[in-house]
């Protein structure tokens, strides 16, 4: 009789095995180009995930519009805005596309990539034509109206400001220009009152590879201004630095989802430049604020917590620190060391395009273009490949296991 019972839990464990050795392996998330994400993984987005998702969070992102069908997206979308004469805000161009899924793509739908803030929600709103072209006036009153939604939401805000531009000549209040103006009053004002109103306002430093940012908000509080990192937690060649300068994240070789205008379709994409790295922000002060914490106390967490002891960006007094949320959340790191402080910036993906003076060079494609641009379509076949062998390999081992023990069970008195 113990014989009897060893051979069946022996049996049964071998089954176990079995089916262990069926299941395919498990990821944190489904979306089939997850392991493309190198910066979210660099932020230490999963660990923050176990405390938030961003949740009851609106990040408005003010560019180009997005993509409102795309499936990556349309699922996290609020009603926006389109400044751009009538219509919805819908994207004829990509770069808000890009901008949307680096904060808040859906994660765990089967479908591409995951933002940073998995469950905020996006209020688009378009400010810029399909040739990249805004108005200072058209990103004050988008900007306005971002805190207006969120008000009548009664939902925490954060805004998304993925552009740079040069200061408009001094008394000048609007003027055409291929960037939203920063120097501008209106703007300038537009800015101060969101911050005012308990809104996180997260602008680009700029791609200029200049010594001073795009906009330096001086003594306003909760607003931080994003420079760009690559792999190796090095400045980017392009990034512009200096005292305005208060953190680096991701903004080298960032997939994401885009517009692809030519091809009228959904599509990700590649693209540099520090407009990618605001949304890494963005997405982590949502995550931040959705456990409760005020604009102000979201920026100077995600300040203190940034990974250090800190870098140069040129031969310069400054040193930056690069966006840690996992640290934000209080969550020790072991797959992360400090960054390679060489005093030299790195080489970016050549550039083809200037977009809203963002330094950017998108890669048009599908998902599963997408992952074999990576050299993840080798990986990926061979997991579908490897599968049914492993099944095959069980069940013959199974079956052995098997009828050794029967056998032995039985010829025994």
């Amino acid at each position: 009789m113990v014989e009897h019972m060893r051979a069946r839990r022996l049996i049964a464990l071998a089954a176990a095995w079995v089916l262990a050795a069926a299941a395919p392996a498990t990821a944190r998330t489904d979306d089939t180009l997850y392991d493309q994400l190198w910066g979210l993984r660099r932020i230490g987005a999963e660990s923050a995930w176990e405390f938030s998702r961003g949740a009851g969070v609106l990040i408005a992102v003010i560019d180009t519009g997005v993509d409102l069908e795309h499936p990556d997206l349309k699922d996290n979308l609020v009603p926006g805005l389109s400044v751009v004469g009538e219509g919805q805000p819908d994207d004829k161009h990509g770069h808000g596309s890009l901008i949307a899924g680096i904060a808040a793509a859906t994660a765990g739908n089967g479908e591409g990539i995951a933002g940073v803030a998995p469950d905020a929600k996006v209020l688009p709103v378009r400010v810029f034509d399909s040739a990249g072209s805004a108005t200072s006036s058209r990103v004050a009153r988008a900007i306005r109206f971002a805190v207006d939604v969120a008000d009548r939401r009664r939902a925490k805000l954060v805004l998304n400001l993925s552009f740079v531009g040069p200061p408009q000549p001094h008394g000048a209040i609007d003027g055409e220009s291929g960037t939203a103006i920063f120097g501008d009053e209106a703007v300038k004002k537009a800015i101060a009152d969101a911050a005012a109103s308990g809104a996180v306002v997260v602008t680009a430093a700029g791609n200029d590879s200049t010594p001073h940012t795009a906009f330096d908000p001086s003594s306003h509080q909760g607003i931080i201004v994003v420079g760009a990192s690559d792999k190796n937690d090095r400045c980017t060649s392009f990034t512009n630095y200096g005292e305005g300068l208060d953190i680096l994240a991701p903004g080298v070789g960032i997939l994401s989802t885009y517009w692809n205008a030519p091809d009228n379709r959904s599509g990700y994409a590649y693209a540099d430049g520090t407009s990618m790295a605001v949304p890494f922000v963005a997405g982590a002060a949502a995550l931040l604020m959705a456990e409760g914490l005020n604009n102000v106390e979201t920026v100077e967490r995600l300040i203190s917590t940034a990974r250090g002891p800190g870098l140069s960006c040129r031969e310069e007094g400054n040193r930056y620190r690069i966006l840690d949320v996992a640290a934000a959340f209080g969550v020790p790191r072991d797959d992360i060391g400090d960054a390679d402080d060489t005093g030299e910036p790195s080489t970016p993906i050549p550039s083809a395009l200037i977009l809203q003076g963002e330094r950017t060079d998108p890669v048009i494609m599908d998902s599963e273009k997408a992952a074999e641009a990576a050299g993840s379509g080798d990986q990926v076949s061979e997991v579908l490949r490897i599968t049914p062998l492993r099944v095959l390999a069980a069940s013959v081992l199974f079956v052995v296991l098997t009828l050794m023990l029967v056998a032995r069970t039985f010829s025994e008195p």
